[in-house]
C-alpha cells in the first residue's frame, strides 16, 4: 500500500503523533489510510514483523516524512533506524523538535537531516504550538496538498490538543521550595544566585573552604511517589555547567536518609537528563516517603574549583 505521509515517533510521543495524524486527516485533503503512524489502531498487522512493515511503509511514502524528536527519541533505536532508512531512500523529511530539544542540539547537527525543513515546538507555549500548526500548513501548501472546508476550526482543535498534552503527561516540580546545605563549608562555597519555579542558578568556589560536600536540596511534594513508579515516570531535567563536573543526585526518604544515588558526569554544555524511577534500586514502599531530591558536589570530583550550574525544567514524565 502506498502512503502520502509517514510519522516517526517514540512511544512516549504517541499523543503528539496521533494529534498530528488527526490534523492531517481532518484539516487537509489526505485520507487517514494514507498516513502511516504506528500509534494508530491496527496500523501494524497482527503477526507481522514490525520493522519489515515500517521499512515497506517508508519505501512507499511519496509525499513527506515527519520525525518527532524529543528527549525520549535518544532512547529509541527504532527512531534512528527510521531516520537512516529515510535518508537512504532520499525522502522529503521534516523534523519536529519538542522542547527542550531544538535544531541547535549538537547531537542532531551531526545527522544528515540537519539542513532539512524543521520546526521547534514548546508544548507549553501557545505561540510556539500555533507556529507549529502554521508550519505544517505551509509545508503541505508547498506540496500542493489542499486544505479541507472549515480548516481554521480544525487547526484550532489541533493547537488545543497539542497544548493539552503536557498537562496529561507531566508533573512539574517547584524548585523554589529548596535550600543549600554543606559539611564544613563557608557561605561563599556554594551560593544560590537565582531561584525560580522552573530554574535554579548556582555558583560554587571550593577555594574559600575545604568542605566534605555541599548540596542543593529540593523539598518534594508530599505525595505518594508509588504512583509515578506505577505509571513508569522518569525524573527529567536540564542541567548546564560551566566546567566538567560530577554531580551526585540523591533521593532521600524519612529523616533525610539517602535511598539511592545517581552519579552524573557532566561537561560544559547543556544536557537533558532522564532517570527512569523504576530502574533505581529503591523498594516500592520507600517511594511513599520520598522527602528530598539533592544535587551534591564533592571537592575531589571537581575539575575546576570555581564554576556555575543551572538546573531547570525539573519534572516527572511518563517514560
Amino acid at each position: 500500500m502506498s502512503y502520502r505521509v509517514f510519522i516517526s515517533h517514540s512511544s512516549f510521543d504517541s499523543e503528539v503523533a496521533l494529534a498530528l495524524y488527526t490534523f492531517l486527516q481532518d484539516g487537509f485533503e489526505i485520507n487517514g489510510s494514507n498516513v502511516f503512524c504506528t500509534s494508530k489502531d491496527n496500523q501494524l498487522g497482527t503477526g507481522n514483523i514490525p520493522h519489515v512493515e515500517i521499512i515497506d511503509a517508508l519505501r512507499e511514502t511519496d509525499e513527506i516524512c515527519y520525525f518527532i524528536i524529543s528527549p525520549s527519541t535518544f532512547d529509541s533505536m527504532y527512531c534512528f533506524c527510521e531516520m537512516g532508512a529515510a535518508w537512504a531512500l532520499n525522502k522529503d523529511v521534516t523534523l519536529i523538535h519538542i522542547y527542550p530539544i531544538s535544531y541547535n542540539d549538537t547531537r542532531l547537527q551531526r545527522l544528515p537531516f540537519s539542513q532539512h525543513w524543521s520546526i521547534n515546538v514548546n508544548l507549553l507555549s501557545d505561540d510556539s504550538v500555533r507556529e507549529f500548526a502554521v508550519s505544517i500548513q505551509e509545508k503541505l501548501k508547498y506540496k500542493n496538498i489542499s486544505e479541507r472546508a472549515n480548516f481554521i476550526s480544525k487547526r484550532d482543535k489541533f493547537i488545543n490538543e497539542i497544548l493539552s498534552i503536557p498537562r496529561k503527561k507531566q508533573t512539574l516540580i517547584d524548585m523554589t521550595d529548596s535550600a543549600l546545605f554543606h559539611e564544613n563549608a563557608d557561605g561563599k562555597t556554594l551560593i544560590m544566585l537565582t531561584c525560580l519555579e522552573d530554574a535554579i542558578y548556582l555558583t560554587y568556589d571550593f577555594s574559600t573552604s575545604k568542605p566534605e560536600y555541599v548540596g542543593y536540596a529540593i523539598d518534594l511534594a508530599k505525595s505518594d511517589w508509588r504512583i509515578h513508579i506505577k505509571h513508569e515516570h522518569s525524573l527529567m531535567f536540564d542541567i548546564e555547567v560551566s566546567h566538567p563536573i560530577v554531580v551526585n543526585l540523591e533521593f532521600k526518604g524519612e529523616n533525610h536518609k539517602v535511598l539511592v544515588t545517581e552519579k552524573m558526569e557532566l561537561f560544559s554544555t547543556i544536557e537533558h537528563r532522564a532517570i527512569n524511577l523504576s530502574n533505581l534500586s529503591v523498594k516500592l514502599d520507600k517511594w511513599s516517603i520520598m522527602t528530598q531530591l539533592v544535587f551534591l558536589l564533592k571537592p575531589e570530583e571537581l575539575n575546576n574549583t570555581r564554576g556555575n550550574i543551572k538546573i531547570s525544567n525539573l519534572r516527572l514524565r511518563q517514560a
